[in-house]
């Protein structure tokens, strides 16, 4: 059973010769038809990190992920319960497919950086996707002087 409270957002985000490419999956019509990262619900039993890999298998068949970068962003909102959202984000190899459920989402999009932040509707989604991004940017500078 979910905790009605807890969410778990998760940044999806492969790296390759090309650059870094974003994960954004579009809800379904009667769930609004909006761009979105990977979103889903705590279970009583699990853990934030537990819940999201449970969720990337779930949601995208992602079963294996590289690592998780914890704390881009913990905040609260309404919606229209109390719920409080706690984002990370999910390196995967890049070569890695989508297969969607079909449940929540219609369509999934491997996006850069520019494109994903144009795409998303909610600014917490944004500012976790900058956040995201700016650590990515900061692990890579020292191999460019």
């Amino acid at each position: 059973m979910a905790r009605t409270d807890q969410v778990v957002l998760g940044i999806i985000f492969k790296r390759g010769q090309t650059g870094t490419f974003f994960l954004l999956l579009k809800r379904n019509a009667r769930q609004g038809g909006f761009w979105q990262p990977l979103t889903g619900g705590v279970e009583d039993t699990e853990t934030l990190q537990e819940a999201l890999i449970r969720e990337v298998r779930e949601e995208t068949g992602i079963k294996e992920v590289v690592r998780v970068v914890p704390d881009l962003l913990s905040h609260r909102f309404y919606a229209p319960r109390p719920v409080h959202e706690h984002a990370f984000g999910v390196e995967v190899r890049p070569g890695t497919r989508v297969k969607l459920d079909g449940k929540e989402h219609s369509d999934a999009r491997w996006c850069t950086y520019n494109e994903a932040k144009g795409m998303l509707m909610f600014p917490s989604n944004r500012t976790a996707l900058e956040r995201l991004d700016s650590i990515l940017r900061g692990e890579t500078s020292h191999l460019h002087p």
